[in-house]
């Protein structure tokens, strides 16, 4: 009886740990995710002032303003 005990405090503790793993790394990746959902905003933003400041630029043709907008 006395081996029994110490087993199945292993097993209880090694599936606390599994379970406090899973949990931290759901956490984490969602943090992952949130800073990267942002980081893409940003970038938008950041073509969009691209895009107006190359629209406000009269030199360009139509064509060549539609080029370099589907390149940026």
């Amino acid at each position: 009886m006395s081996t029994c005990l110490p087993l199945a405090a292993i097993s209880i503790l090694s599936t606390c740990g599994a379970l406090s793993t899973a949990i931290s790394l759901k956490f984490n990746l969602r943090s992952k995710k949130e800073e990267l959902t942002l980081a893409i905003r940003e970038l938008e933003t950041i073509r969009k002032k691209v895009n107006y400041v190359i629209s406000c630029n009269k030199d360009f043709t139509e064509n060549e303003f539609k080029q370099i907008i589907d390149n940026v």
